[in-house]
């Protein structure tokens, strides 16, 4: 009887591995089940639709140490539109090693720089900040050469977020 019941436990455990959903992050943090066949599918498109029109893609962000121990934010966007940046805001959002956001910084940095069409520009600027070791940047407003402008909702922000604070909590 013991061992029908440990076969089955067996069975049942390796079913269920089997089961499993695996996710992961593009690079504009929408959220996609990676399928076994090597294929992948966006999870959910309804609630992810509107981070398509970002007009910027962060192609880094890193933090390093200053001599007092200080983290010094270093990001660099490229422009995903087909209009000149004249000034770009990003709020940016940092987390420990733990992935717990450290105590819900949330800073506005303002860049006045021109970034031309599939143009690449860094940033870098102290955070004042110990604890930090990851960092995340959105983009909240983006003012173009010919005199429009891009602002994120309050709402596709705080949806965006919510996206990256699970995006640590998911792999725990």
């Amino acid at each position: 009887m013991r061992k029908i019941v440990a076969t089955i436990i067996i069975v049942l455990f390796i079913f269920s591995m089997n089961l499993a959903v695996e996710y992961a992050m593009t690079e504009y943090l929408r959220k996609v089940i990676l399928n076994d066949d090597g294929t992948w599918e966006y999870a959910d498109e309804s609630e992810q639709g509107f981070l398509t029109n970002l007009p910027t893609k962060v192609v880094s962000a890193t933090l390093t140490l200053d001599e007092n121990l200080f983290r010094t934010a270093h990001i660099k966007v490229l422009n995903v539109t087909g209009k000149t940046i004249v000034s770009l805001t990003h709020r940016y959002l940092l987390f420990n090693e733990f992935g717990n956001e450290v105590y819900s910084i949330q800073e506005t940095i303002e860049m006045n720089q021109q970034i031309e069409p599939s143009g690449v520009s860094s940033f870098s600027w102290p955070t004042y900040e110990k604890a930090s070791t990851k960092i995340h940047a959105i983009p909240i407003k983006a003012e173009f050469s010919d005199g429009s402008t891009w602002a994120i909702s309050s709402d596709e922000e705080w949806k965006l977020r919510m996206m990256i604070r699970s995006s640590y909590r998911e792999w725990e």
